[in-house]
């Protein structure tokens, strides 16, 4: 489901019903028109964008992030400074 193709009101209603759904690992969330995942690696707590406006995508981008997480090959997102990413 695109959220591009539904109201605010049901984008919101979608976004809550995803966080009644949050696991204990990890969640998605929609910020915007924009789904978000959300994970915990060794207690620190990770958000990335999954660059999409379906929940499906933020869905199966967590799921691949927890597996990686489950067999220890998770490596967490870097913070980049805006002259590193401009260089």
């Amino acid at each position: 489901m695109t959220t591009k193709n539904i109201s605010s009101e049901q984008r919101d209603q979608l976004a809550n019903a995803c966080a009644r759904r949050r696991r204990l690992k990890g969640y998605i969330f929609v910020r915007g028109w924009t789904w978000w995942i959300a994970y915990s690696v060794n207690g620190v707590q990770h958000r990335e964008s999954s660059h999409s406006n379906d929940c499906v995508v933020a869905r199966a981008l967590l799921e691949k992030k927890l597996a990686l997480i489950e067999i220890g090959e998770c490596v967490a997102p870097s913070k980049v400074t805006w002259d590193e990413a401009h260089s």
